[in-house]
């Protein structure tokens, strides 16, 4: 339905209604004022100036101070002055409206500026007299329903313009603009606030009806608790919260500048006082809280938009209760060892809303935290004990009330000292025993000492090995001081050993409840006597149980280690008063190998327990009076004497005797008596006696004497004064005897006595003859040589001879002149006082002298000459005589070096041989051989020595360094050396292309004339030392050849691709092996550089190979048609351009240019390449008649473009020479090249290299060009060419 005026749906009802208000006019005021009038309250109305709009105009009005309007604009203006106030009416019945048209009009408190016409009718801006004026049109039509009364007199546009802008309704009540100002207040009635009072006011019948309001503005606050609970609980009312009214947050923030308070009541609501008619926002803080609750923070925003009202939903005060748990002992937050106070179980218990609750937690760092719980009284229980603490059974009653906030949210109680326990506590016994359990004749013991230690009065100290403190009752008296509370590491108490009559044992404790929950170490730091502090001497012991007490006894007991140390006792020889060896040498022991002397060691000793108990040696128990170990001599580098010990640690804490009980076979046991001594120190070696005095012990050394008779061959006279030199084989020692005169030799001292003169023959060892004048008959025997150098004194109650070997050897004499001397050996085993008999050495015969002749010769073929190869073999025949047939002998040799009279080194060791033999007779030949490596030692004159021995004596030998028949030569061997060159053109410079070609130039010596031989070749980097590889491949090469004459050449040729190997150089190694595959020479040298080739950029290079046209060698006969053609090899040109070669021949006499028709000669060839290497031939055409004799030498130059980019010019290059010879006579032919075999002198070396070249060449050239022509095109020259060959042909 269409929009319109409340009762105002035609003109004639507005006609209607302007007649009824001419009528109120006329009618007393008292006419249209309510029946309560009488009752109305009082305004005053003040009149201001007027405003005026188009053709008619309105008045400012101000009721009480707030602004007012008139209703009905057709009467005249009233006085200003004080009138009744009645509730707002309207005629129009549009009373809602209406006073939405007051609330969002100018100068009210809802004023709405978007509301209204942004722009005056003209465009003009709008100001406070438009505003007010175009509200009073509005309401004139709201309060009428006809705004026409409000503009009277107006223009028809400016009235149009309010019907379309502000009111919205036409003439005929019907809405024409849903947008303009009076639709869309209706619109917004609702947000009209209740405490918004518009009212009317009546100035008299004849006046106009004021509208104006009352507006009073107050705060409202509905507290309420955020806990159902409290709400029951007579610990918290919302009764006597004070909240503070502020104009800005600053202020409420700071509870400064309040405009006013809200007291709250019992329900929790609570009202300002007015603040007047304003709608501007202001801001609320709670600045008292209520009993019970919590002071609330926040500041609340109030206004228009949320009706200057706010709520607030506190939380209750409540408690925190932080139970602090301690130990009981030490009144500290903190543990006693490894416990804790963590993880003990509280309950605690309370009133919450008129129920009882109960809730758990467990201490964490010492302490439990309970919150929330509501205000009153608290009961705490623990239900289970922290780790290593007992259990607190006792209640605790706490209580928390809401003064105890003091402002805060929550109450904290944190009773000091309310929760303390009492730790677990335990102790030990600690038994004491030996380390070692040994079998007893009364089973295993463990707590009975060794020897004559003891187990009274070991002390143990007790270690805090906890995690913390622990509190020790040292003095007894129950409480706490901070001397006895010990940190971990430090040392609790000490505890010793008393007899123990129920264990059997000593034992050592702390009591039974001494320690609290933790871990202990129990450290023996005394051991008793007779114990070192080793073995079992510490203990962990874990208290994890009130009144634990563990027994450490037996297994888990305190096992010392009881005391040891060991005995060494010394081994004299008597007669020397030293622990020196009486006819030994270096100390050694009886059955060394290859020993045969005497020995002080291998002497037994037995130690027997002497102690009060028995002792454990070597794992063994033996009982007192028992022999418990067997030590034996040797000799001790350390002390330098022959001792026999023990090992330092082998003999408990004790008493002992120790007795000599065997000796060795070559010392008697003179000296058996016992000794005592004592074991008193742990890893000391006891060396005397319990007198102190030394644990020595001297005996004598085997002696006896020997005897023999000397007779004369063939007539067996007995030989008197014929002297013998006796030496000890071990020692050395060596003395004269002489036979006497009845050709007896005895060293007894009932024979001739060594008290008066001993020895006194010796000094015949300096003569080479000796002659029987010289002799001292009287002279006797004495052995007496330490092996220390020690001289024992003569005795003629002891032999002569010690213990050991002997050598006897006949010394010449004139008695045995022209005789084999005679020798033997005999042994020393038995002493005097074992056998009376001396050791007899039978008849000693004389014998003729051995002799030895020798001659050395090459195995292979019988003479004095070897070649200097591997493998060699020296045969030397040695000629003997005056052998012993049916006796050993050896023959041994060594080869001399002539030249230095020292023995041959090869491979860095002498070349020995030797042969043994059994002759059959006197007279005969026995053969040694020589094997050695030959290959180093050519030029060497080798002389060989020879010796004969039996029984280990030289009896000939033959050594003549000057002796031919003795004397090899080994012959020079095979040798080789290398020349590598760029195969193009003779250079060390090699292009580095697809195509390279390297030929090296092998020259050898030392060969076999017409042998087969191999050379073996491999390019070799100099960087590396290593082979120079393309595409992973080394680069070798091999040539075969068979020499006409040991010394010569041959060439080994490369082929490789270069293209990666610019910048880089080669070296070639070569070696030679003959046709057996046998390695005879090399050369490998990095340094060589005849044997490098440097690699270069790839650029045109040239060579050439100049020959007589007519046969084609390097002769041409000297007429006046002489033709030469020289062939151009060349590399690396650019296939398709057009190069020129100019040859120029050159006459190697003057170094001139060779003529033709008085210019000098030359030749151009112009050609076009189709592959970078081929050749070219250059043919030269001249008079020769008056050049016999001379060598024209072709020179090349190959230009590009114009400019010269390669040449070869050498003068001295045989490859392109040709040699002008007499033209022979037309019956004789051409002499021919010199072949192999001819008898020609014999060449140089050089000229057969330079031949060796110059063949290489021109195969390279011939083999090259001919894949040119199989592969090129045809070239500019190739026509020419043909017809100069098919020419040459014919």
């Amino acid at each position: 339905m269409e929009a319109t005026r409340n009762g105002a749906a035609s003109k004639a009802v507005r006609i209607l209604l302007a007649a009824a208000l001419a009528l109120g006019a006329l009618l007393p005021a008292a006419a249209l004022a309510p029946a309560e009038a009488q009752a109305a309250q009082r305004a005053t109305l003040t009149v201001g100036p007027d405003i005026e709009y188009d053709a008619f105009f309105t008045s400012w009005f101000e009721v009480d101070g707030q602004p007012a309007w008139c209703g009905n604009p057709s009467k005249p203006t009233p006085q200003g002055g004080d009138y009744d106030k009645q509730p707002l009416s309207a005629p129009s019945g549009r009373v809602g409206e209406l006073a939405a048209d007051i609330w969002f009009s100018y100068g009210s408190p809802g004023f709405d500026e978007s509301l209204w016409p942004s722009a005056w009718q003209d465009g003009s801006a709008m100001t406070a007299d438009r505003y007010m004026a175009l509200a009073h049109i509005l309401m004139a039509d709201t309060y009428s329903s006809d705004g026409n009364y409000a503009m009277f007199g107006c223009t028809e546009g400016f009235r149009d313009w309010v019907k379309q802008n502000v009111i919205g309704f036409g003439d005929d009540g019907s809405e024409i603009n849903p947008n303009a100002t009076g639709r869309k207040i209706a619109a917004r009635a609702g947000e009209v606030p209740g405490n918004f009072e518009p009212f009317v006011l009546y100035t008299g019948s004849a006046t106009q009806v004021i509208l104006s309001f009352t507006y009073h503005t107050t705060v409202k606050v509905s507290k309420e608790a955020s806990e159902s609970w409290a709400a029951n609980d007579a610990d918290y009312t919302l009764a006597g919260a004070v909240y503070g009214i502020y104009r800005t947050r600053a202020d409420a923030e700071a509870d400064v500048n309040r405009v006013a308070s809200i007291v709250t009541d019992e329900s929790g609501h609570g009202e300002s006082e007015s603040l007047g008619a304003t709608r501007e926002t202001f801001y609320a803080k709670e600045v008292e809280p209520s009993s019970g609750y919590a002071l609330d923070e926040s500041v609340y925003e109030v206004g228009p938009g949320n009706d200057y009202a706010f709520s607030s939903e506190e939380p209750p005060i409540t408690v925190r209760l932080v139970l602090k748990k301690l130990d009981a002992e030490t009144g500290q937050g903190a543990p006693q060892g490894d416990a804790t106070l963590d993880g003990a179980l509280y309950e605690a218990s309370y009133d919450r809303g008129g129920a009882t609750e109960k809730v758990q937690g467990e201490t964490a760092g010492a302490t439990v935290v309970f919150e929330g719980i509501p205000l009153g009284d608290v009961t705490v229980r623990e239900l289970d004990p922290s780790g290593g603490y007992l259990l607190d059974r006792e209640p605790h009653r706490l209580s928390a009330t809401a003064d105890m906030a003091e402002g805060g949210a929550v109450v904290e109680i944190a009773p000091e000292g309310e929760f303390g326990e009492l730790a677990q506590r335990g102790g030990f016994i600690v038994g004491k025993g030996d380390a070692e359990r040994y079998d007893h004749e009364d089973g295993m013991f463990w707590n009975y000492a060794q020897g004559d230690a003891s187990f009274e009065g070991a002390e143990f100290t007790v270690y805090n090995r906890s995690a913390n403190p622990v509190w020790h009752d040292g003095n007894g008296d129950g409480s706490f001081q901070e001397s006895e509370e010990f940190a971990p590491g430090e040392a609790i108490t000490t505890i010793a050993t008393e007899y123990n009559a129920s264990l059997d044992a000593w034992t050592a404790t702390t009591g039974v409840r001494a320690l609290p929950y933790g871990t202990y170490e129990i450290v023996e730091t005394k051991a008793p006597e007779g114990y070192a502090g080793e073995g079992v001497v510490s203990h962990v012991v874990e208290i994890r149980e009130d009144g634990q007490f563990d027994q450490l006894v037996e297994a888990d007991g305190m096992l010392n280690e009881v005391m040891r140390g060991g005995v060494q006792v010394q081994k004299d020889d008597l007669e020397l008063g030293t622990s020196e060896t009486l006819g030994g040498a270096d100390h050694s022991a009886l059955g060394a190998e290859g020993y045969l002397g005497s020995s002080l060691a291998g002497i037994e000793f037995t130690i027997e327990n002497a102690s009060e108990h028995g002792v454990m040696v070597g794992g063994t128990y033996f009982p007192s009076g028992s022999a418990v170990a067997t030590i034996v001599t040797a000799w001790n580098p350390g002390k330098a004497a022959y001792t026999a010990q023990t090992a330092s640690d082998a003999l408990p804490y004790g008493t002992y005797r120790i007795a000599e009980t065997a000796t060795n076979g070559s010392y008697l046991l003179t000296d058996g008596a016992p000794r005592t001594f004592e074991v008193r120190e742990d890893g000391k070696t006891v060396v005397t006696d319990r007198e102190g005095d030394p644990l020595t012990w001297r005996d004598q050394v085997v002696r006896h004497d020997a005897r023999l008779q000397k007779k004369g061959s063939p007539s067996g006279e007995k030989l008197a004064l014929v002297p013998f030199l006796i030496t000890n084989v071990t020692t050395g020692e060596a003395h004269v005897a002489v036979t006497d005169r009845n050709g007896m030799l005895s060293t007894s001292s009932e024979w001739r006595s060594r008290e008066t003169v001993v020895n006194a023959n010796d000094r015949l060892l300096d003569e080479d003859y000796i002659h029987a004048e010289d002799v001292v008959e009287e002279s006797g025997i004495w052995f007496g040589q330490g092996e220390d150098g020690s001289e024992a004194a003569p005795d003629d109650g002891l032999g002569a001879l010690p213990y050991g070997e002997y050598r006897i050897e006949e010394l010449r004499c004139e008695a045995n002149e022209g005789y084999t001397l005679w020798s033997e050996t005999f042994n020393v085993s038995r002493d005097t006082t074992d056998t009376p008999f001396d050791i007899d050495l039978g008849t000693v015969d004389d014998q003729p002298i051995p002799t030895v002749a020798t001659e050395a010769t090459d195995k292979a073929d019988g003479d004095h000459a070897l070649r200097a190869e591997g493998g060699a073999v020296v045969v030397d025949e040695v000629s003997y005589a005056n052998l012993v047939p049916g006796e050993s002998y050896t023959v041994k040799g060594t080869l001399m070096d002539k030249a230095t009279g020292q023995a041959l080194m090869a491979n860095g060791a002498e070349v020995t041989s030797e042969a043994a033999f059994t002759p059959m007779a006197p007279f005969g030949t026995v053969e040694v051989e020589f094997a050695f490596d030959a290959t180093e030692l050519a030029g060497k004159e080798i002389v060989v020595f020879e010796s004969l021995e039996r029984e280990g004596r030289e009896v000939a030998s033959h050594a003549d360094i000057h002796d031919e028949a003795q004397t090899v030569t080994v012959e020079p061997g095979p040798e080789i050396g290398t020349v590598a060159a760029d195969g193009a053109d003779g250079d060390h410079e090699v292009s580095a292309d697809g195509s390279a070609h390297i030929d090296d130039q092998v020259f050898y010596s030392g060969l076999d004339a017409g042998g087969a031989y191999r050379l073996e070749g491999v390019l070799m980097d100099p960087g590396t030392g290593s082979p120079l590889l393309i595409d992973g491949e080394k680069v070798e090469a091999a040539a075969e050849f068979s020499p006409g004459e040991p010394t010569g050449f041959a060439v080994v040729s490369f082929e490789l691709d270069a293209s990666a190997l610019e910048g880089r150089s080669a070296v070639v190694f070569e070696t030679l092996y003959d046709g057996e595959g046998n390695k005879v020479a090399s050369h490998e040298d990095l340094e060589d550089e005849g044997q490098t080739v440097a690699f270069t950029e790839p650029s045109p290079e040239i060579g050439t190979t100049a020959a007589d046209a007519d046969d084609g060698d390097h002769e041409a006969a000297a007429d006046e048609s002489v033709a030469i053609v020289d062939e151009v090899r060349y590399e690396n040109l650019e296939p398709g351009r057009e190069y020129v070669l100019t040859g120029t021949l050159i006459d190697k006499t003057g170094a001139e240019p060779v003529e033709k028709d008085g210019l000098p000669l030359a030749t151009v060839v112009a050609f076009t390449p189709a592959e970078p290497n081929g050749s070219v031939e250059v043919a030269f055409n001249f008079d020769g008649s008056q050049l016999a004799g001379h060598t024209v030498v072709a020179f090349e130059s190959l230009s590009l473009d114009g400019e010269v980019v390669a040449t070869h010019e050498d003068i001295d290059d045989e490859g392109q020479s040709v040699s002008i010879v007499e033209k022979p006579a037309s019956d004789i032919p051409k002499a021919e090249l010199a072949q192999t075999g001819d008898t020609n002198n014999i060449v140089p070396l050089v000229c057969l290299a330079a031949a060796a070249a110059l063949t290489t060449a021109l195969a390279l050239a011939h083999r090259r060009r001919g894949i040119e022509e199989n592969n090129k095109g045809k070239e500019k020259y190739s026509e020419e060419a043909d017809e100069e060959d098919a020419s040459l042909d014919k």
